[in-house]
């Protein structure tokens, strides 16, 4: 909410509240988080055991479907692994945007404490109300 002010002269930017709202809720990111981290165990899980479980075709199948069905197969654990790696990146950003969002809940709160505390209004919770003016500014005396 800003209102044009000034001198006359020079128009000045004023405001007339501070909206101290964080928007999120960290609860809810770390619950999808949460659901992440499960999908993040499912696919390293996979990527573990196909890379312990999945070995080179028996000596009786060679030939060229033998050689596509091994690069299919290096090609699909690869993916599952990276996959695997994306899925933890993303779980430890949604953790770290998480906390970040309970710092600044805790840092808005203190700033409205602290401007109730100087006599500012608080409005629905979480504007802070300019002052009132204080009247006319003093003029100065001829030099």
């Amino acid at each position: 909410m800003s209102e044009m002010a000034g001198n006359g002269n020079t128009p000045e930017i004023t405001t007339s509240a501070i909206d101290t709202r964080i928007y999120g809720n960290p609860d809810d990111i770390r619950d999808g988080a949460a659901e992440v981290y499960k999908l993040y165990e499912a696919l390293n899980d996979a990527h573990v055991e196909m890379t312990s479980s999945l070995v080179p075709q028996p000596e009786y199948w060679a030939g060229e479907s033998a050689d596509a069905y091994e690069e299919m197969l290096v090609d699909f654990r690869n993916r599952v692994g990276e996959n695997a790696e994306f899925a933890y990146r993303v779980w430890e950003a949604m953790r770290a945007y998480a906390q970040q969002l309970d710092y600044h809940y805790r840092d808005m709160e203190t700033i409205r404490n602290n401007a109730e505390r100087c006599g500012l209004e608080i409005a629905n919770d979480y504007d802070i109300m300019a002052p009132t003016p204080a009247g006319a500014p003093p003029t100065m005396p001829p030099a």
